[in-house]
């Protein structure tokens, strides 16, 4: 339902969003492919051979550009780990690792060194013009990109820390600050929890562990003044309402209509065209409904542990939510 919506909004005035992955390594997420062939789709990741495979695979629209992006001509080491995709820049905090279960995944096996590119230097050299949607997911190196790149964009995905197991990552207030002095907003927050070796020791321990990383959702925050320019263009709008939609936000889409048809910046007419958009293609779910107030009253005279009460999925070792925004029915974005 989502997916179809955002396309429908970007095919009304002919708009191709910019998004762009900073760490692109393992492709790109289902949310971004759902609406590939209305969007032009940029990676980044410091891994050559990575890329060049990613490039040998890529579709209409989509491309890959090896270079480390942060700020400008910084020069970082890269610590190794037994699992290569939690290598990072930052070393791992060993003393608090180690007391939660999968220690050994961050075992350093060597550094590589490198310099670093700001994402605004790379854009100029690669004729990227403007960025609309930006995902950053580089293990703690997340506020150095966004300190990087000047433009402004529509939405953002960031990595996210809470518990300083990397030593000198930056943490979730850092990027909160960062993100707000902008003017954006916090959609959403996606959890993980990491739980002790000690629970082991306690029978049927089934709560969440200790909150230590996330995702967190961002949008430009349209009830401010300041924030105007960016939606001069009625592809812009359409940009901005699609991602919206993307993320299963349409109800808060067809307020941002309002937002911005109040202030100013959003035609009547286009306002009337987009809300027609949206609502033909959004559905009422009332057996959702009715179930959710089911299992409120199941849980009324049963006793849930905290983590399925939190809607946390479970493991033994760790806990986290699903997906950033409001899920299809069917459990993904469409």
């Amino acid at each position: 339902m989502y997916v179809a919506i955002a396309k429908e909004l970007l095919k009304s005035v002919h708009a191709r969003p910019v998004c762009v992955d900073v760490g692109s390594a393992g492709g790109f997420h289902q949310r971004l492919e759902a609406v590939r062939s209305e969007v032009d789709i940029i990676g980044f990741d410091a891994d050559p051979d990575e890329c060049a495979r990613l490039n040998a695979a890529a579709k209409q629209g989509e491309r890959h550009i090896n270079a480390a992006i942060g700020r400008e001509n910084e020069k970082i080491t890269l610590e190794l780990h037994k699992k290569r995709k939690t290598s990072s820049c930052y070393k791992t905090n060993m003393d608090r690792v180690s007391y939660f279960y999968d220690a050994e995944r961050f075992t350093p096996e060597g550094e590589i060194s490198f310099t670093t590119h700001s994402l605004d230097a790379i854009c100029a050299s690669e004729g990227i013009k403007r960025i609309d949607y930006i995902k950053v997911d580089v293990e703690g190196h997340e506020l150095a990109v966004l300190e990087g790149c000047a433009k402004v964009f529509l939405f953002a995905e960031l990595e996210v820390y809470f518990h300083p197991f990397r030593e000198g990552a930056c943490s979730f207030d850092q990027i909160m600050s960062h993100m707000r002095q902008r003017g954006y907003i916090l959609m959403d927050l996606r959890r993980n929890y990491w739980s002790p070796k000690s629970t082991d020791a306690i029978r049927n321990y089934s709560v969440k562990g200790m909150l230590m990383f996330g995702d967190a959702l961002f949008c430009l925050d349209p009830f401010l003044k300041v924030n105007q320019s960016a939606w001069s263009t009625a592809e812009a709008r359409a940009g901005y309402l699609a991602l919206l939609s993307l993320y299963g936000y349409t109800a808060e889409a067809l307020m941002f209509i309002d937002v911005l048809k109040g202030n100013g910046s959003m035609p009547t007419d286009e306002a009337e065209i987009f809300k027609g958009i949206i609502m033909r293609g959004s559905v009422r779910r009332k057996c959702k409904a009715r179930l959710g107030r089911i299992m409120l009253l199941m849980e009324k005279w049963m006793q849930f542990p905290i983590a399925v009460r939190s809607g946390l999925s479970l493991s033994a070792h760790c806990q986290g939510d699903g997906e950033l925004g409001n899920l299809d029915e069917r459990g993904g974005v469409e």
